[in-house]
């Protein structure tokens, strides 16, 4: 019998962004659907992180993403080794960004 588990922490609420205030000296992949690239959205957020972060966004996010997307999303990241992911979008980009957590890692 295989048994594992994956635990996802999510923040939600009103004051839920006050969480990345918290990351300091990570090196931070923020996955997000592509419309909000040049969003003041996304700026407004990553405003919100410390300067001592690295922070680096990923953008290719396509609805219900296949595992081609996931396998090009896992190549990205091993070329910065985060140490936190963040998604930032609709259920596609929490997908994406679910996927490439679990079979990313090493």
């Amino acid at each position: 019998m295989n048994k594992w588990s994956f635990p996802t922490q999510i923040y939600a609420g009103p004051d839920s962004l006050n969480r990345l205030t918290e990351f300091n000296n990570e090196s931070i992949l923020i996955i997000c659907d592509p419309f909000l690239k040049d969003s003041p959205s996304l700026t407004y957020v990553m405003g919100l992180m410390d300067s001592k972060n690295k922070v680096t966004i990923y953008t290719d996010v396509v609805p219900d993403p296949p595992i081609t997307h996931v396998v090009k999303g896992i190549e990205f990241m091993e070329g910065i080794k985060p140490t936190v992911i963040i998604a930032i979008g609709g259920g596609s980009c929490i997908d994406m960004s679910k996927g490439i957590a679990y079979f990313g890692r090493k």
